[in-house]
Order: structure tokens, then sequence, then C-alpha cells
């Protein structure tokens, strides 16, 4: 369990399919509770999240601010690999700028998917106002998957000319978006 963490530097990886997250670069169990991030992720060909870069992510209660780039990215969590994930009472007021590929993907909240695989999760009382610089991107969640059953509730973005793939986001104005606790999120340091 990794419980109230937060960075303030920059983290990178380079590697082909490496993984960098501003919390947790990969994993496989567990949760991540109460933390944030404030420094810039930078993946050259992989995934990236300003909590966690690649995994199973059972994360709640955390935020990112910072840039986040790469090939998968998502303003919590870059790309997702095992079934019955949560992301929950989190968001991302970060920019996300995919690198140069053909199926590089951005999602305010979660990036994609691993390729082929059979996934359920839920994604609830988040939001995400920062910018998505991509070809393919989403405000909240990464492109749709017909192996995986997301339920998405209670979720916001501000940039109305996207539209994201799922039930439960909601675009609003982001001058809704005045206070850190807009829906119960409180910024914590």
């Amino acid at each position: 369990k990794v419980d109230g963490c937060v960075n303030y530097k920059t983290v990178s990886s380079a590697l082909h399919d490496g993984c960098a997250g501003g919390i947790v670069g990969n994993s496989t169990a567990g949760n991540i509770t109460n933390s944030s991030n404030y420094g810039e992720v930078l993946t050259t060909n992989g995934a990236g999240g300003g909590i966690l870069g690649r995994g199973l992510p059972n994360i709640s209660a955390c935020y990112n601010t910072a840039k986040i780039s790469g090939r998968y990215i998502g303003g919590i969590a870059g790309r997702v690999e095992t079934t019955n994930f949560s992301i929950s009472d989190s968001f991302n007021t970060g920019e996300l700028k995919t690198a140069a590929f053909a199926n590089a993907v951005a999602g305010g909240i979660l990036g994609t998917f691993k390729d082929g695989a059979t996934l359920t999760g839920k994604i609830e009382n988040c939001y995400s106002i920062g910018n998505i610089d991509a070809t393919n991107k989403a405000p909240v969640c990464g492109p749709d998957n017909d192996s995986v059953t997301i339920e998405v509730s209670n979720c916001y973005y501000t940039d109305s000319s996207l539209t994201d793939l799922y039930d439960g986001t909601t675009v609003k104005a982001k001058n809704d978006f005045n206070t850190l606790s807009t829906i119960g999120l409180d910024e914590h340091e």
C-alpha cells in the first residue's frame, strides 16, 4: 500500500515500452491513496501517469498537477493491464501531451488498456481540467475496447470539443472548478 506520498521531481523513462509515474511507475497489486504529484512525468515510448504509469490501479483520493508526456498517458494512470481496477475521488489539472506515435493515446484520468486484455473496472468521482494535446484523446477515459467493461460515474471535464466514450461523464465550464473541493476533493500536501 502507498499512502500519503508527494512527488515534486521530474520522473522519466527512456526505455522501449517503459513506464513512469509521479508516485508509482509499475504496480501489479495494492492501493495508492492520498497521494499527489507536482513533478513532470516523461516517457519516450511507454506509459506515463500522474500517479501510476502502468499496471493495476486501485487509486483513491489522489491528484496530479504536472505535465505528462508519452505514448500511453493519463492524468492519473497511463495504462491499465489487469482486471478489477478502480480510480476514485481523484483529479488532474496537468497538461497531457502524447509522443509522435500513430497509436499514442491520452485520457484525462486514464489513458488506455493493455492490448487484447479482458478487463473490468470503475472510475468514479473524478475530474480532469488539464489541456490534452493528442490525436487520440478522451477527457476522462481513453479509447473504448470491446474487451473492457468500465463503470464510469460522477466524472467531469472542461473541453466541450471532446466527448467521452463512457456514460457517467459530464462537461462543465472551467470556472465551475474554482475550488479543488468542487466534487468533494481537497488538495493535500
